[in-house]
């Protein structure tokens, strides 16, 4: 006997996959946003928002440069 729950799912199995595939579509769309903010937001708001962005994927990369000498030293 199956019990549903409230988004008519059967068991435990198909609640974790609908919950990995919510997890994954939500992924998706923030990795291709390159910043967030309001629809209309003011343009003051949008320049900061595009300036973090940038910042935070310089540091990024920054991180993965200097992980990628790291190992080159041990080597």
């Amino acid at each position: 006997m199956f019990t549903y729950n409230s988004l008519g799912l059967k068991n435990i199995k198909n609640n974790n996959l609908f919950i990995l595939l919510i997890f994954v579509i939500i992924n998706i769309n923030v990795v291709n946003a390159k910043y967030f903010v309001y629809k209309n937001a003011p343009s003051d708001m949008i320049n900061a928002a595009k300036q973090i962005g940038e910042n935070e994927r310089l540091s990024y990369q920054q991180s993965l440069q200097k992980a990628e000498s790291d190992d080159e030293s041990i080597k």
